[in-house]
């Protein structure tokens, strides 16, 4: 019997109603174990409803530097700011941290901000993670280890990834493939793997593996999460998950929009968690870390 654990987190929780919605129902139907608040949105307040539910769940931060308006003072968070006063998104954002134009302190508050905001709700964070990745970008990711550590949170998403091949069983063959497509992939999985090795060095608990389908494009999510299952290391791996309902409100803010509907249809489905029975996988959240 293998001795696989794994976390399922949903995130995005406080993005859109749908979204709020489509994570409440797949906790509900008992396979999502974990999720994470963008508490600066104007939907994040409903995590206390989840929360009051579904005790049992881990419930993280999606530190958001990308989406919405920011939780600190407007004047205190120039640098991170369009002149709207809104977050300046993906790319202007990385842009700015490559070209070293981001005040950290004002990051550092920013995400101080944000955990400090869950904590006034009334829920300790469980963990960390990021809203489209942001915090990987250079000269941000050691910030919001820092506030992270310093807000007494201490668990962090990994980005070591392991491939699991859908289109075959041939693991390495895959691997490569995807990578031999872009060199930013491979410097991607390099960076990955360092990261994990710093935030340990800091003093951070990650899980083992962040669980990554490859190809398939002519499968289900639910074929591509139960080979997912069938094929998870031993220790602890982390499957991240987007389940919504679809809406005009979700476009606004995502090209990710029918996708994650078809996902919270895998997450609520008989196959998959029959999938995870059969196979012993225990289910737990970044809590059991």
């Amino acid at each position: 019997m293998k001795k696989a654990r794994l976390i399922i987190n949903a995130d995005d929780f406080g993005l859109t109603a749908g979204v709020n919605k489509g994570i409440t129902e797949t906790i509900r139907n008992g396979l999502v174990t974990s999720t994470t608040v963008m508490v600066n949105m104007p939907h994040a307040p409903k995590i206390l409803e989840l929360a009051r539910e579904f005790p049992h769940i881990g419930v993280g931060v999606h530190i958001n530097l990308t989406q919405g308006k920011p939780v600190s003072e407007r004047d205190l968070v120039r640098s991170l700011l369009r002149e709207d006063g809104e977050f300046l998104g993906e790319e202007d954002l990385m842009k700015r941290s490559f070209l070293r134009k981001l005040n950290l302190t004002e990051v550092y508050s920013e995400v101080v901000a944000q955990i400090n905001r869950l904590r006034e709700w009334g829920i300790q964070p469980t963990h960390i993670d990021s809203h489209q990745r942001n915090h990987l970008f250079p000269g941000i990711y050691p910030t919001v280890l820092k506030a992270a550590l310093n807000c007494r949170v201490s668990k962090i998403r990994t980005h070591r990834r392991w491939f699991v091949c859908c289109n075959s069983n041939d693991r390495s063959g895959s691997f490569l493939q995807y990578h031999i497509k872009s060199p930013r992939k491979i410097l991607t999985w390099i960076f990955s793997r360092y990261r994990r090795a710093f935030a340990v060095r800091k003093g951070f608990a990650c899980p083992d593996w962040l669980i990554s389908p490859l190809e398939g494009a002519s499968l289900s999510f639910t074929e591509k999460f139960c080979k997912a299952v069938r094929a998870l290391p031993d220790g602890i791996s982390e499957l991240v998950t987007h389940p919504a309902y679809n809406c005009e409100e979700l476009a606004g803010y995502s090209t990710y929009t029918f996708q994650r509907q078809n996902e919270m249809d895998a997450l609520e489905s008989k196959q998959l968690k029959e999938e995870i029975q059969e196979n012993g996988v225990e289910m737990i959240n970044y809590g059991n870390l």
